[in-house]
């Protein structure tokens, strides 16, 4: 993949592909400022995994889980999904300003 390149790079993964261990144990290795969003009816990121990042990972990673989204972040509902999205405005928008104070 891109092995070292971005290992020092502020980055953001939506619904990262947590079923696969490499991708899992990438994540939980970085060090560099990383949001990771997940939908918490997304088949793609096991609780387990979503676990393991949460108690592995540096504290510069932060995890943030939509309830009840899927892997497109939406809900069943299309008021629920503009209310999901929302919720990923507002974990990026954190996540940016924390980035800006340093």
């Amino acid at each position: 993949m891109w092995a070292g390149e971005l290992d020092d790079v502020a980055t953001v993964w939506l619904t990262p592909l947590l079923t696969h261990a490499g991708v899992v144990d990438a994540l939980a290795a970085r060090t560099a400022p990383t949001l990771v969003v997940a939908g918490g009816q997304d088949d793609a990121t096991p609780p387990d995994a979503v676990d393991r990042l949460r108690h592995e990972a540096a504290p510069t990673t932060h995890v943030v889980t939509v309830a009840g989204a899927d892997h497109g972040l939406e809900r069943t509902a299309p008021r629920d999904s503009v209310d999901a999205l929302g919720e990923v405005v507002d974990a990026l928008a954190g996540f940016v300003v924390g980035l800006a104070r340093g």
